[in-house]
């Protein structure tokens, strides 16, 4: 796991913790779930301004501040209750790597998958349907990074997906204001989500941690 030193920044010489063990018995659960699509669902609103924020104030600090991080990755898995209940076991370990050991690597590799599937999002009408959008995305970069048995689970429900429109409902509220709204703030995080990437990508390559599993 990584150890924070100090409140401010993160110590290069970390340790990455294990893999979650709840990822395998919350996969095998999900599979036996339900083959239809979920129907409109009430699940915490993601907060954009909670996340750019918080990224914004993670890049100010010289070793990558942690609270701001830590403030936006927390806020970011609302992104997967977002997808609908069958990515509950996605958000789970997200969660527990937040509340028990949080660590810059995965969080920037769920990040990396956040940031471009928002990116794909803006550009599509609200009919389309997600699935063919969230699957090139997810191979190329969570997938890199999961044992098989979660990329065969998670490439199994993404076939569930909704359109647009529930997709979008679901994370910024039902009302067509706040849907525009938040939609017009996404350039921007994505924006932000990138350079925090970037940092994250270039703090563990001056320490040669790229490869850390």
């Amino acid at each position: 796991m990584s150890s924070v030193e100090s409140k401010e920044q993160i110590s290069p010489q970390s340790a990455i913790e294990p893999t979650s063990p709840m990822l395998d018995n919350e996969a095998a659960t999900a599979l036996q779930e339900t083959t239809t699509a979920p129907e409109h669902e009430a699940s915490p609103l993601m907060d954009v301004d909670v996340i750019m924020q918080g990224f914004q104030e993670c890049l100010k600090e010289e070793a990558l501040g942690v609270d701001g991080y830590i403030r936006a990755y927390s806020e970011m898995t609302k992104f997967f209750e977002g997808l609908g209940t069958m990515f509950n076991f996605i958000t789970n370990d997200l969660v527990s790597k937040v509340a028990v050991c949080f660590c810059y690597l995965s969080g920037q590799r769920t990040a990396e998958f956040v940031s471009g599937f928002l990116r794909q999002l803006q550009s599509v009408s609200m009919d389309t349907k997600l699935a063919p959008i969230a699957k090139p995305i997810y191979a190329e970069t969570l997938a890199k990074h999961h044992p098989w048995l979660i990329c065969k689970t998670v490439g199994a429900v993404m076939l569930l997906l909704p359109d647009k429109k529930v997709m979008v409902a679901r994370l910024f509220g039902e009302s067509e204001a706040a849907i525009e709204k938040s939609m017009k703030k996404i350039p921007g995080l994505v924006t932000v989500m990138d350079k925090v990437y970037e940092a994250t990508q270039k703090f563990y390559s001056d320490y040669d941690m790229l490869n850390l599993p």
